[in-house]
């Protein structure tokens, strides 16, 4: 890559001329901190680049033109450099087509070029067109392709990658890591992106393919389960016996998924002790981002340690138990996610942890989505009234409790009788909630 740090484009036309009307040397030099080009536009990929400048330039780029725009440091007479050449050194291997024979005649080429005194106008917008040539050459270099929330990438970026890693699988058919980030630029293109891929260039067309290069592999049943996920998976189950040491935590985050929705977080054997051992590996890589965990132990901070907290989603509930498991934090909570209760294998394991019959109003099968909702209602009622717990939740998305929620900070609590909620929350935000990380500076 290239060695500049930062990227911008602006575009100026006639700075050349304007510039020599001004000045009357044509001698000078670049400065690598000024040197600018925008990595949005297109991926550079040059082996090596040395600048050894001293006046500030900057060349910038746009998609169809390529201008140069001098801002030189005007200096005393003597401070003036005399010999451009010997200060300007620059030396670009450039991948071209991959060929390394291509890559010399390019070094060579630039040697002999720059080895001559020039204009220095002539010199930068040599410069330019190589490493307008790198751009173009290697604008679908494959990369490694992560989920839309993390990278923040649009579609015509999974599409280069989807492109690009399609040749990678054709050169290494035996790839996984190769067949794993096709899968993921194509998965997200289809279900993100809304992109019309049919036939031969379908999701299902690239799992059967999958299943002739890398059969039985941990990518290959990985990426089946991602086809259709939930509870007692036949893939889902093959791709967690399978899991490397090594394994990417956003493949981790996949199979924490499964375990979690199938009750294994909570089922007392050995499959709890797999579920453990991702969530800490996990924790130990810093997969969650650090205000989750802070906002979490808040919330867990201001209510009792016999509390029943109902969440929604990873990002909520999975933080606690991390904190639980991993931490120690108050471990006599306990911490549901509202998703996962009406699948029957989660809720009786849930049940079973805490030594009480499984819910009869949970079934292995619904007929429609109000019907999931009165189970859900249902479940957490009877958690309450077998276990004599108090009960939190993060949000007010709970059919059938809406109108005994009351605010206290962070969580609101469920009750049936009128409090002075107002001062259980000044409570928690004077003696118990930690808020220093808001004013403290982020770090990377």
């Amino acid at each position: 890559m290239v060695s500049c740090k930062h990227f911008h484009i602006v575009q100026q036309k006639n700075v050349l001329e304007k510039h020599q009307k001004k000045t009357k040397t044509t001698e000078s030099s670049l400065n690598v901190s000024d040197f600018y080009i925008n990595v949005n536009v297109c991926c550079i990929n040059v082996s090596e680049i040395y600048i050894k400048v001293t006046d500030i330039y900057k060349i910038l780029f746009t998609k169809k033109n390529i201008f140069v725009c001098l801002l030189p440091k005007y200096r005393k007479p003597e401070q003036n450099i005399n010999y451009f050449m010997n200060l300007f050194v620059i030396r670009v291997y450039a991948v071209m087509n991959g060929a390394s024979e291509n890559k010399q005649k390019a070094n060579n080429y630039i040697t002999k070029k720059f080895k001559k005194k020039m204009n220095y106008k002539i010199s930068v917008i040599i410069l330019c067109c190589l490493l307008a040539t790198a751009l173009s050459a290697n604008a679908q270099s494959p990369e490694f392709v992560g989920s839309v929330i993390s990278t923040g990438n649009d579609s015509a970026w999974y599409a280069k990658q989807e492109r690009a890693w399609k040749k990678e699988t054709e050169k290494n058919p035996k790839s996984e890591y190769a067949w794993r980030n096709l899968f993921k630029a194509k998965w997200y293109l289809n279900n993100w992106f809304n992109a019309e891929m049919k036939g031969n260039n379908s999701v299902e067309s690239l799992i059967s393919n999958m299943e002739k290069m890398i059969p039985n592999s941990f990518t290959y049943y990985l990426c089946k389960y991602r086809m259709n996920m939930g509870p007692a998976n036949e893939y889902g189950e093959k791709a967690l016996k399978l899991l490397p040491d090594d394994a990417h935590s956003d493949d981790i985050d996949l199979l924490l998924g499964y375990s979690w929705c199938s009750g294994y977080a909570d089922s007392k054997d050995e499959k709890t002790a797999k579920f453990n051992n991702l969530l800490r590996k996990q924790y130990e890589r810093s997969y969650y981002p650090e205000f989750a965990l802070r906002y979490s132990y808040n919330q867990m901070e201001a209510m009792p340690e016999n509390a029943i907290y109902i969440g929604n989603g990873d990002l909520d509930v999975l933080p606690k138990i991390m904190m639980q498991r991993c931490m120690g934090i108050h471990k006599g909570q306990i911490i549901v996610c509202k998703s996962f209760i009406w699948i029957k294998q989660y809720a009786d394991n849930l049940c079973k942890s805490l030594d009480i019959e499984a819910c009869p109003d949970i079934k292995e099968k619904y007929s429609s989505h109000d019907e999931i909702e009165n189970a859900e209602a249902a479940f957490i009622k009877y958690l309450m009234k077998k276990t004599g717990r108090p009960l939190y939740c993060g949000d007010t998305r709970m059919k059938g409790f809406e109108k005994n929620l009351y605010c206290e900070g962070l969580v609101f609590k469920y009750s049936e009788k009128t409090y002075d909620n107002i001062a259980a929350t000044k409570n928690a935000v004077e003696k118990k909630y930690h808020l220093e990380y808001l004013s403290e500076p982020e770090f990377h």
